[in-house]
């Protein structure tokens, strides 16, 4: 044993308190072997200034100092121990040092033992120790120093222990030590678990009395050769444990033929081992990793070796015929495949045996008649296949047996009934179908038999095994659980049948320690009559998730309860019972649950008020958000502010990640943040009375709280009373002709949209006090009585639109002074009263578009106003109004959301007043005759040029006359005006009925395109499209394609794509139609019977028309090659047809016409054809081409990208 650990045995581990009074102030007594008085204190920090280190005699002899607060600095101020003259021994833990003076230590000559560890040490001076001059034992553990004071003049020096550290080097500490007679003191180093590169021989050079080298731990370290001036005559322990050498040189230690303990590890490479026999001595050997052979055995001669390990090398074979005192061997992953007869029967004191991660395949019937005292036996991960019955017949000690992940699927019942001893018996992995005998192994305490393919486990197989405490069965082909089956087990705690096919599971009964039962990913659907949980005594953990559950009922979980998982089941009820009775859960885990599901308020909220509540994890579901889910909308915005959350509710995790699936909207899934907390409702049909109200037994006349429901209507109860109920009455598109008196006063949404109310007096709403959403739109009103609204003073929304309203009275919205949205857009309204809107107060949306409207004063000055919309009205240039509307327009430009689309019309004057109700149609027809008169936008009106211009004109010809010279002067440049307007009509004429045929007689002989859009495309295109045109037609067209259109195409010069021609053979159609439509320009569709027919015509169309919605471009070119009808239209090219103008082929103009409609013929240089239709095809193939001449900008050169690659 090293000194450290002697040391630490003795003082911490072993010691014991003698009483639990103070000896000290905040100390203890400690039994020493060698100091009576040896007090261990608790001190907050080592200063001249503590009051624990004052309090300490001054003549104790050992002395032990823990600090009790890390966070606390520690001064070693110069002779802080200076009293203590008798002190023999001064032990340091876990203190926080940030000053070690070169006197700290000052008056401590006669100390002998310092030990330092588990403590941050500033970097010390080299003269840190120069007054510690008699000091025996020096010990500096885990400080991370990165230097070692001076210690040469330390003679009596026996024991050094500096492992834990960072220290690089510690040849200038120890220089005088080693040139030193005294260094043959030293009998222990150990330098672990340091950074050295290399190893500090100034330490052990020349060590006559060295005894233990631990050079463990050291990463940078790669090699082991002992200089020759090394003397290792006397050293007994060598540790190079977690050193990953690359080489040791074996005959540099042929001096220590005392060795007894052994231990490198190295990295892989060869181990020579030569002069390896000299060791006859050795205890303990561990050579890991070395890639060593068998011709290891003919080198092992001690007869004294206890302890073998040779794992991870390159055994074939074992031969330890010449080791009969081996207690331990360890020969672990090698390449050992078979095992002779008679191959340990030498050992008979071999206690343990790992052979884990091999290529056994058999044993031997008799293999291990020599090893009566065998405790341990690891055969795990070999290649087993069967078990003879004789296999462990003269093993009877055995209690640790582990034959994981073998290939044994044949094995006798009885195969272990010898093995009365076993504790630990590990059998996964393998191909088992049935469980072997164990019920005779009375002191069992884990079984694991999981990943195997058994089906039952009977009634009685695990009887009388009263010992066992853990039974992994996890991972087989399990049906169903026996009644009782680990009832006898009465010390068993943990139970684990998951990922079986179990979908019956028996009781359980009254069994006293069972702790955790693991159920979860199985085939349960229900626990048949009874829970087979309820009368279990102590179970704490159970996990049931991943099977298929639907409805978590009563009286399942007996009161130990303290952890339960349901997640990924198909859950869609709960009862008000499910949890109740539970004072110790802490955490029910429903994550993932399939299908949504319903966890009302009533189910959750039975836990008690003084009692810890638990967590429910929720994440990952889908809830059913009806008026019972509320609660938990309530707790998503205000936490848990209400006490009665506190109180009776568990705690929620994972809101953040559950979705609603909302009745109310349809059954729309989205995340349950985003449903308001008004959406969570639930459907009533007859009259009923909440909590809040208690006359449902009076007359409804006499009950005003109570909630009806109007015939034909859909209501709903929404919200919670934790913070907001609502009331929802729907009786939209009923045709009703007057606003039902059965929508309860309390309503907080009413949906009357889509009736025929035409006509709404003033007291057909006076019982909605309590109304905050009301739709009146699409219901064909043309008259709102003074008054209607003053009782809805909870108004927010209210809609209007889609009517046949005239007028907007002063005093209609004045008492709406809440209101935030109000819709009038898509009216017949001319007329809105200065002070409608005034007491609007709160209104932030206003909807006026698509009315006849003149006037803007009412919408003036609405301080709360965001969102205004005025397009569609009959707004007029005329000069003595458009100074009032552009006024206000000014006011209001930052809130009118169209004001792009506003117009006003210098032409006419404005409409006649008529009965709406009379004429509504006439009315809507006018309005429709706005469209042929001249429109100007309104934001940019030219009002000074033909206003103020035209009224100083007026004024000067009322102050003077013409003459006649003049006069004629101007009827001659009348004249000449109305000529050149005449002329300019006509051409204007020939452009509007004969443009397309202009544009393309002017492109095909003068080469200059008038006024044609696709130019800018075409220069945006130039040289980023590789084609002119891609050629859209079905196989049945394709004699018109190649002897018509395609031949007069390429002489023209127009680079084609087509299918017959371009298309790489053996490419994916779908993506070569896809790049053809991207790389042209444009693409031509031959429109005919087969085109519409054809499946893969309409996909090009539908790519096309992606591309269109894309760009925003007009790259189509129709060609129409059969009269067509609407029906025989898909309906985007339908849409397509009529927004864009089409060529005939038979028509005159039609070449013409579709040279214009093609972009310019670019320039192709001689000799490049054959090339340029091999490029086609690649870019069709999805390849890149290099860009020069002609060739596409965009495009990569193909053998580079090919040679980036290999």
């Amino acid at each position: 044993m090293t000194g450290l650990a002697l040391i630490i045995t003795y003082c911490f581990l072993c010691c014991l308190p003698c009483c639990m009074t103070n000896y000290y102030s905040n100390c203890y007594p400690l039994r020493h072997p060698k100091y009576v008085n040896y007090p261990i204190c608790y001190v907050t920090s080592i200063s001249a200034y503590d009051s624990t280190l004052k309090s300490i005699p001054e003549d104790v002899p050992a002395l032990a100092l823990v600090c009790d607060n890390f966070a606390r600095t520690s001064i070693m101020s110069p002779g802080v121990f200076s009293r203590f003259t008798s002190l023999k021994s001064l032990t340091i833990e876990v203190c926080n040092i940030s000053l070690v003076t070169s006197s700290s230590f000052r008056g401590l000559s006669g100390l002998q033992e310092l030990l330092i560890f588990n403590s941050i040490v500033p970097e010390l001076a080299s003269n840190t120790f120069e007054h510690l001059v008699s000091l025996e034992v020096l010990v500096i553990v885990e400080t991370k120093t990165p230097r070692l004071p001076d210690i040469s003049h330390m003679t009596s020096l026996r024991h050094l222990n500096i492992s834990h550290n960072d220290l690089h080097e510690v040849a200038s500490t120890v220089t005088n030590l080693s040139s030193s007679d005294s260094r043959s003191r030293l009998t222990l180093i150990d330098l672990s678990y340091n950074n050295f590169t290399s190893l500090p021989w100034e330490v052990i050079r020349g060590g006559s009395s060295l005894e233990s080298i631990y050079l463990k731990g050291l990463p940078s370290v790669t090699e082991i050769t002992f200089p020759k001036d090394v003397n290792l005559k006397n050293v007994l322990v060598l540790h190079a444990d977690n050193t990953h050498l690359k080489s040791v040189e074996m005959s540099s230690l042929e001096s220590a033929t005392q060795l007894q303990e052994l231990h490198l590890f190295g990295c892989n490479q060869p181990l020579n081992l030569s002069g390896f026999d000299v060791f006859t001595r050795l205890i303990e050997l561990s050579l890991n990793e070395f890639g060593i052979t068998d011709s290891i055995w003919s080198e092992l001669n001690s007869t004294e070796l206890a302890r073998l390990d040779l794992t991870n090398n390159n055994l074939t074979t074992v031969h330890i015929w010449q080791l009969p005192s081996l207690r331990v061997m360890r020969l672990g992953e090698n390449n050992i495949a078979e095992l002779a007869e008679g191959t340990f029967d030498r050992q008979l004191g071999l206690l343990l045996l790992n052979m884990s991660f091999n290529d056994v395949w058999v044993l031997p019937k008799k293999i291990f008649q020599g090893n009566p005292n065998l405790q341990a036996l690891m055969l795990d991960h070999n290649k087993i296949k069967r078990l003879d019955r004789e296999t462990f017949s003269f093993v009877t000690q055995l209690f640790y047996l582990d034959l994981s992940y073998n290939e044994i699927s044949i094995i006798d019942r009885d195969v272990f009934r010898d093995l009365v001893s076993m504790r630990f018996m590990y059998l996964q992995g393998n191909k088992l179908l049935s469980l072997p005998t164990i019920n005779h192994m009375l002191e069992l305490n884990t079984l694991n038999v999981s990943y195997n393919y058994i089906s039952q486990i009977v009634d009685g197989e695990m009887g009388m095994l009263k010992q066992l405490e853990i039974v992994d069965a996890s991972n087989n082909m399990l049906t169903f659980v026996v009644p009782h089956m680990v009832s006898d087990c009465t010390s068993l705690l943990m139970l684990n049948l998951q990922n079986n096919f179990i979908s019956k599971v028996g009781t359980f009964g009254f069994h006293p320690n069972l702790q955790m039962i693991r159920l979860d990913n199985n085939s349960i659907t229900d626990f048949e009559s009874a829970s087979p949980f309820i009368n279990m005594l102590n179970l704490k953990y159970l996990f049931i998730d991943g099977n298929k559950l639907v409805t978590l009922r009563p009286n399942w979980f007996p009161v130990s309860t303290v952890s339960i998982t349901l997640g990924e089941n198909v859950i869609t009820e709960f009862f008000s019972t499910s949890f109740k009775n539970l004072p110790n859960l802490t955490t029910v885990n429903l994550v993932g649950n399939k299908f949504a599901f319903l966890m009302p308020s009533y189910s959750v909220n039975t836990f008690k008020v003084n009692s810890p509540k638990p967590v429910f994890e929720v994440s990952h579901n889908t809830f059913w958000c009806t008026c019972d889910m509320a609660y938990l909308k309530v707790i998503i915005e205000d936490g848990y502010s209400n006490n009665v959350f506190i109180d009776y509710y568990p705690k929620f995790l994972g809101l953040d990640t559950t979705f609603c699936l909302t009745p109310y909207e349809n059954y729309t899934e989205r995340p349950i943040a985003d449903v308001p907390l008004s959406h969570f409702a639930c459907q009533y049909n007859e009259t009923f009375c909440d909590i809040l109200c208690q006359c449902c037994d009076s007359p409804l006349e006499e009950c005003p709280c109570a909630l009806t429901c109007p015939e034909f209507c859909k209501c709903y109860q929404a919200g919670s009373g934790f913070k907001k109920t609502f009331f929802h009455i729907h009786c939209n598109d009923k045709g009703l002709e007057k606003v039902p008196q059965e929508i309860p006063s309390r309503a907080t949404s009413v949906y009357l949209d889509g009736n025929s109310l035409n006509k709404l007096t003033q007291y057909e709403l006076a019982h909605l006090s309590k109304v905050e959403i009301l739709f009146l739109n699409r219901s064909k009103i043309e008259y709102l009585g003074d008054g209607l609204f003053d009782n809805c003073t909870s108004l927010l929304h209210l809609r209007l639109d889609y009517n046949y309203l005239i007028s907007i009275s002063k005093s209609l919205f004045d008492k709406l002074i809440e209101l935030r949205s109000l819709y009038l857009n898509d009216n017949l309204i001319n007329f809105i009263a200065k002070e409608a809107f005034a007491n609007l107060n709160s209104v932030e949306i206003i909807t006026l578009d698509k009315n006849r409207l003149i006037m803007l004063d009412a919408v003036y000055g609405i301080s709360s106003l965001k969102s205004l919309t005025l397009s569609g009205n009959p707004w007029q240039c005329q000069c003595n109004t458009s100074t009032d509307v552009l006024r206000v327009l000014h006011a209001l430009n930052d809130i009118i959301v169209d004001r792009g689309n506003m117009c006003c019309y210098y032409v006419g004057t404005a409409r006649a007043e008529d009965e709406v109700s009379a004429a509504t149609v006439q009315l809507l027809t006018k309005l429709s005759e706005l469209s042929d008169r001249t429109c100007y936008n309104l934001m940019i009106f030219p009002y000074e040029d033909l206003c103020v211009l035209r009224a100083d004109n007026v004024t000067g010809s009322y102050a003077t006359h013409s003459s006649p010279a003049e006069s004629l002067t101007l009827l001659v440049c009348l004249v000449v005006a109305m000529f050149v307007l005449l002329l300019i009509a006509v051409v204007v004429l020939v452009i509007i009925f004969k443009g397309r045929e202009v544009q393309a007689w002017v492109y095909v002989n003068l080469g200059v395109r008038v006024y044609d859009k696709k130019a800018v495309i075409d220069k945006t295109d130039a040289g980023n499209k590789y084609f002119d045109a891609f050629i859209s037609y079905s196989n049945k067209d394709s004699e018109f394609v190649s002897k018509v259109l395609v031949p007069a195409l390429d002489e023209k010069g127009y680079r084609l794509c087509v299918h017959y021609r371009d298309f790489p053979v053996g490419q994916n159609i779908t993506d070569t139609i896809f790049r053809a439509i991207e790389e042209s320009s444009r693409t031509i569709m031959l429109l005919s019977r087969h085109f519409v027919e054809s499946e893969w015509c309409r996909f090009e169309f539908q790519t096309a028309h992606y591309h269109i919605l894309k760009e925003g471009s007009h790259r189509l070119v129709f060609i129409l090659l059969d009269d067509l009808s609407d029906d025989e239209l898909d309906p985007d090219l339908k849409v397509q047809l009529k927004s864009k103008t089409y060529l005939k082929f038979g028509d005159p103009w039609f070449w013409e016409k579709l040279f214009f409609a093609l972009p310019d013929v670019r320039k192709v240089k001689d000799g490049t054809t054959e090339e340029d239709a091999l490029n086609g095809m690649r870019i069709l193939a999805g390849e890149k081409i290099v860009n020069n001449n002609d060739k596409p900008a965009t495009v990569i050169q193909a053998d580079i990208v090919l040679e980036e690659k290999c």
